[in-house]
């Protein structure tokens, strides 16, 4: 028997196997019938409307889902009507407390909504006099107002603006003393969906052995971070990394064996660093951090009492983080 209809609904990959969209899927074949098949595609980037067009050359209806915010609390729905070859966009709006899985029932019954009905015809297609551009349905209570659909919100303009990380740090010298275990804390810009500009602080302490002293070292950088998976703001995953020029501060202290009096000399040195970092959202805009890599300094530290080196500082290091990222 032939199929009704043929619906395609187009949603980010990373929402393929979401309660919300398993849920869509479901109420949107309820509401068409069993003589009706609702197909679910994912995709990378939001596709143009030539794209949705051509999709549309090989079913009844094409349905992009977008969810704007990473709360899941605005979605908007552009479809493409193949048989009249006109566009309907719809903007739904929910409460916090409202389940994932019921937001992904009501966005496939507001899909199967802007469809004709089985055995009706559509409206006719415009003609030349009548421009062919989008239609937006009626607004009910819980719809945004309308928007012209050549304007529809694109994901880039609904990603967040930058982001502050508060972290445990660690760090473990190489074959050399360079441990050192501390706090840091660093303000992101993101003015690319996967690039962004990073500014950090920290204090780690440790000791150094060979010469019975404490160190205290004190950093400040500024680099680049970037995003290896989906810039979708929805994504609960994110994995990626960072490239940091750094300036610290090392500061010894020890007691002379003489007279017990405390000796203290500072050493400042340049150096950069070079982490991958991964990101858990697991409460909305806020994330799990962790991230590990290497962190080079640009020269050479000796270790000298009495006029006589007794080692050297390590010039590589093994560095760790874990924290938590809040962005806005």
């Amino acid at each position: 028997m032939a199929l009704s209809l043929v619906l395609v609904v187009l949603v980010s990959t990373s929402e393929l196997g979401a309660p919300g969209t398993l849920a869509l899927r479901r109420a949107a074949q309820e509401v068409l019938g069993n003589s009706s098949e609702v197909r679910v595609r994912g995709y990378e980037t939001a596709p143009e409307d030539e794209e949705l067009a051509a999709f549309g050359d090989r079913a009844d209806a094409v349905a992009e889902v977008t969810w704007q915010d990473s709360n899941h609390e605005r979605a908007l729905v552009h479809c493409y009507l193949g048989r009249s070859h006109r566009f309907i966009s719809r903007e739904l709006l929910f409460d916090r407390g409202d389940e994932l899985a019921e937001r992904g029932r009501m966005v496939g019954f507001a899909i199967a909504s802007m469809l004709p009905k089985v055995g009706e015809n559509e409206p006719p297609a415009p003609s030349d006099a009548e421009p062919k551009g989008a239609e937006l349905s009626t607004a009910p209570s819980r719809v945004a107002p309308e928007e012209p659909p050549r304007q529809r919100p694109a994901l880039f303009g609904r990603r967040a603006l930058g982001a502050i990380d508060a972290s445990a740090l660690g760090a473990l010298g190489i074959r050399h003393p360079g441990n050192g275990l501390g706090v840091g804390v660093a303000g992101r810009w993101f003015f690319h969906p996967s690039l962004s500009l990073r500014l950090s602080g920290g204090l780690r302490y440790g000791d150094v052995p060979s010469v019975h002293a404490q160190s205290t070292c004190f950093f400040a950088g500024l680099g680049l971070g970037f995003q290896f998976t989906s810039p979708d703001p929805s994504s609960r995953f994110v994995f990626g990394g960072r490239a940091d020029a750094l300036v610290s501060a090392l500061t010894l202290r020890r007691g002379r064996a003489d007279d017990g009096i405390p000796e203290t000399q500072t050493h400042t040195q340049p150096a950069v660093d070079l982490l991958t970092e991964g990101a858990w959202y697991f409460a909305g805009d806020t994330a799990f951090l962790f991230g590990g890599g290497v962190e080079f300094g640009l020269g050479h530290t000796d270790l000298v009492v009495r006029n006589q080196e007794i080692g050297d500082l390590a010039t590589l290091r093994l560095v760790g983080e874990l924290g938590v990222r809040v962005r806005f």
